[in-house]
């Protein structure tokens, strides 16, 4: 049964649930995972007035799928691995450097692609908002705790309108080389086999990196009249 009309009423939703956070924060930075998180968080960001950043984390994917991966990595040295995942493919390692090669080719287009969004490299003293439209397998978002944490960020808040219950656990245990608290604020948390993130969705459907540039170009236009 869904839960939201669409990422628009999801973010509206997950804003509200974000006020008593928001409101109590100095040094805040909130960033969206492109493309899905960036509709989610443009109702946050319009609300309390704050600058949406972009950051680009991508999942590894299988040689045969685009559906679904086995790691994620950032432009910045982050690798996250799911191992069991691995195993079940039982990848050689030159395919396996193929596919990374292949994931970080993407995000070096993405971030071009976002250049004039993309998340401060120095978060020193700073408190993120991590936006996505959903928390799956939590990979890709484990990857961009990763950078943020590695990037200074004292505290690391995901905020998703749905997730599974097994990744809202690994991600607030994430291990992290530097002792960056992560919390997860999620106003739909579900468990079993079956979760998925479109599922949570009346209107469900991918949106194009360019319809997600545009709104973050018409979001910076409304915060500057």
């Amino acid at each position: 049964m869904w839960i939201y009309r669409d990422r628009e009423d999801a973010g509206t939703i997950l804003a509200e649930k974000l006020k008593p956070i928001i409101n109590n924060l100095d040094n805040l930075h909130i960033a969206a995972i492109p493309n899905g998180g960036i509709p989610i968080g443009i109702p946050v960001a319009t609300r309390y007035d704050l600058v949406l950043y972009v950051i680009i984390a991508r999942k590894i994917q299988y040689p045969w799928t685009t559906e679904a991966g086995y790691g994620a990595v950032t432009s910045d040295g982050v690798e996250v691995y799911n191992s069991a995942a691995m195993a079940r493919a039982n990848l050689s390692a030159k395919q396996k450097a193929v596919q990374k090669k292949k994931t970080l080719k993407e995000i070096k287009e993405r971030e071009n692609f976002f250049k004039n969004f993309l998340l401060p490299s120095d978060l020193s003293q700073k408190t993120v908002i991590l936006i996505d439209d959903g928390l799956a397998s939590g990979i890709t978002m484990m990857a961009a705790i990763r950078s943020v944490s590695n990037r200074g960020a004292e505290k690391i808040f995901v905020a998703v309108p749905t997730a599974h219950k097994k990744s809202v656990d690994k991600v607030e245990n994430i291990k992290l080389r530097r002792k960056t608290k992560v919390e997860v604020i999620a106003p739909n948390i579900r468990s079993g086999w079956s979760f998925s993130v479109a599922s949570a969705y009346k209107h469900w459907f991918d949106e194009t990196k360019e319809r997600t540039l545009q709104i973050l170009e018409e979001n910076r236009k409304n915060r500057q009249k």
